[in-house]
């Protein structure tokens, strides 16, 4: 067992006492009732509770009440408890006791959270805290369990820890697969930027001093009245057919649950979506870093934790261009978008310099012809005419629409100085969200380096 509640060496010569003293009295009750038959034994306050607890905590395991009780004094009698610090560091000494093992609750601090290793651990008590993400995880290096044993492992700690860790694994999570990506790019963390997640007020990711080359910024993983795409598409036929394979199945299985396209505005689509298939498309689709507002994982689990209702109906829409045909679906095909191109970071960039997907007037989807006007009227202006307004101003809180699911099949025009031996087909995404109300489940903060605030340096202004 281990036991970490302070890193002052006073504290844990204190609660070394307490625990001292109360297995005594523990190993003493065993030694003396538990021989006698279970009625006589739990006369015993301390033999009731055990019992007590072996009922509420571990009455499902292979071993009944009755064979505990007989063998608890032999398994017990050897258990002491050591001090692990700077003044006690060689107190848990394995070798000393390798015929019977070493059995004893270890108390300490950090000593025990930077590197030292329990043999067979099975309980831990955790009650010290930290600010900084590293540290945390240092002195969560106890989840290291023995196999087979995990029905008699316990943790004890506050709940304010328990969410810290929670959080401290998604983040981690996330900055794992930036890591994988930034390898199936075949890209070094010179052409790489990672990010961390940061929203917790209480957390740091590390010490200050050790963030010299970070910056703060809020990524618009909430998107509320905003329009994100993919501009950046990679330059791979085998990730590109993911993409294609996962909005095929995004049609199946809309068809299979009687959804009808949409084509009163003579454009292919769908309308009033539930989400599931937004989120089921999102954790399937594979897109760039370097798209860095569009994070597809991030935005698939905003839209599934976000506690508002104007996200729970989705509207999907197939952009359609000058290009060639493309199927859709069975007989009903569109002409694709057609985009310039050049590479950048083994990237394609679509548009080039100007880093744009989206055709103008593309989110009047799903809108009337009254909110449409609403719209315009309320932009233009700011724009020389109509033509020029944003693509995101659709999604203005001034009107009440449904979240937008833009898909472009892109073909990409002959370009004799970037040279790709990409399929035809590619797959773009833009996400349109409306004005948000959930203050709460808005935003995700990330902490991000020099590198990855210069290659997500994104415009999504005005379309052109």
């Amino acid at each position: 067992m281990i036991v970490n509640i302070s890193r002052f060496v006073n504290c844990q010569d204190q609660v070394y006492e307490l625990i001292n003293n109360y297995l005594k009295e523990i190993q003493n009750s065993v030694r003396l009732y538990c021989m006698l038959n279970e009625r006589d034994a739990i006369q015993d306050s301390n033999i009731l509770l055990l019992k007590k607890i072996y009922n509420s905590e571990y009455s499902n395991v292979e071993f009944d009440w009755n064979t505990i009780q007989n063998n608890l004094y032999n398994s017990i009698a050897s258990i002491q408890v050591n001090i692990v610090n700077q003044k006690n560091y060689g107190t848990l000494n394995y070798e000393d006791n390798e015929e019977n093992g070493l059995r004893t609750i270890a108390v300490g601090g950090l000593s025990l959270s930077r590197g030292l290793t329990l043999e067979g651990l099975i309980v831990s008590y955790f009650y010290r805290n930290s600010k900084m993400y590293d540290t945390l995880m240092q002195m969560g290096r106890w989840f290291g369990y023995r196999k087979n044993y995990e029905d008699l492992c316990r943790i004890y700690m506050s709940q304010e820890n328990i969410d810290w860790y929670e959080y401290i694994s998604e983040a981690t999570d996330e900055l794992r697969r930036d890591v994988k990506r930034m390898r199936d790019m075949n890209l070094t963390p010179e052409a790489f930027g990672f990010r961390v997640r940061n929203d917790v007020d209480t957390l740091l990711v590390t010490a200050r001093n050790k963030m010299r080359t970070s910056k703060e910024i809020k990524m618009n993983v909430s998107l509320s009245s905003e329009l994100v795409e993919t501009p950046y598409i990679y330059d791979d036929n085998t990730k590109n057919q993911i993409n294609i394979q996962s909005i095929n199945s995004l049609i199946s299985d809309l068809i299979e649950e009687g959804y009808l396209p949409d084509t009163s505005s003579k454009k292919f689509g769908f309308r009033n979506i539930d989400k599931k298939h937004i989120i089921k498309l999102l954790e399937q689709i594979d897109f760039p870093i370097a798209n860095s507002h569009f994070d597809a994982l991030s935005i698939a689990k905003f839209i599934n934790n976000y506690e508002g209702n104007e996200l729970n109906k989705w509207d999907i829409l197939f952009a359609s261009g000058s290009g060639n045909s493309y199927n859709v679906y069975k007989d009903i095909n569109i002409n694709m978008v057609q985009r310039s191109f050049d590479i950048k970071n083994k990237l394609i960039r679509i548009n080039k310099s100007k880093i744009r997907l989206g055709n103008p007037g593309d989110p009047k989807f799903g809108l009337t012809d009254q909110q449409i006007n609403l719209v315009e009227e309320e932009f233009k202006k700011d724009h020389l005419n109509v033509k020029s307004i944003s693509n995101k101003c659709y999604f203005s809180p001034s009107i009440i629409r449904n979240p937008l699911l833009i898909i472009y099949p892109v073909e990409l025009k002959q370009n004799e100085e970037y040279k790709t031996d990409i399929n035809k087909t590619l797959m773009g995404i833009a996400i349109g969200i409306p004005n948000l109300t959930d203050e709460k489940t808005k935003y995700a903060i990330y902490k991000v380096n020099k590198i990855f605030d210069t290659l997500g340096d994104i415009d999504y202004g005005d379309e052109e």
